[in-house]
């Protein structure tokens, strides 16, 4: 279906098909078939949507991409996505488990975009405290000097104040000394 001008000019609707054209004048009539072939749509703007500029290692973001035909309506193109580093998945999900910049490239055929990203460290969070050595013996009126390994999530080791405190006796600074034969409790905490 479609439409005709005063002047005889045919224009289509966008649906494909076939369309029968028919002239009158009188009793005169005149037909004609026309095949309305789609229009061929063609990507003419290609690019990745707006995103978080950082993430923290091991996070993941979605990456999504926005494509407009020669229209300038949005259209559906199948995306080939890559990264310089870390894991993307085939539809668009990115994560790092190094620090660093990062690009993003989309592609769909010959056209392709990009952008970059950021991962940093992810806070670290204490998960556990060794005392080392875990026990030991020692005289009477002798010390020992004793650590604290901190380790967070990933049990990597990190500096924080330990405070120390034992049952009996004294400690300072992880240094332990005795008063008396016996056998005693010492902790480490944080904060």
């Amino acid at each position: 279906s479609g439409s005709i001008d005063k002047e005889g000019n045919f224009t289509t609707r966008e649906e494909a098909g076939k369309v029968t054209i028919t002239a009158r004048y009188e009793k005169l009539e005149s037909n004609v078939q026309l095949e309305v072939l789609p229009v061929l749509l063609f990507l003419t703007n290609f690019s990745i949507v707006e995103h978080a500029s950082k993430i923290e290692t091991g996070e993941c973001v979605e990456f999504k991409t926005k494509s407009k035909d020669q229209f300038g309506k949005d259209m559906s193109v199948l995306v080939q996505w890559e990264a310089s580093g870390g894991t993307i998945t085939p539809d668009g999900k990115f994560s790092a488990e190094e620090e660093g910049k990062y690009q993003i490239w989309a592609r769909h055929g010959k056209v392709s975009t990009y952008t970059e990203i950021e991962v940093v460290s992810a806070p670290s969070i204490v998960s556990q405290i060794k005392i080392v050595p875990e026990s030991s013996q020692i005289y009477e009126k002798e010390s020992i000097q004793l650590k604290a390994e901190v380790l967070d999530q990933k049990n990597k080791a990190i500096l924080v104040p330990v405070e120390w405190g034992c049952s009996e006796g004294n400690i300072e600074k992880g240094k332990f000394w005795n008063t008396r034969e016996g056998k005693y409790k010492i902790w480490a905490k944080i904060g």
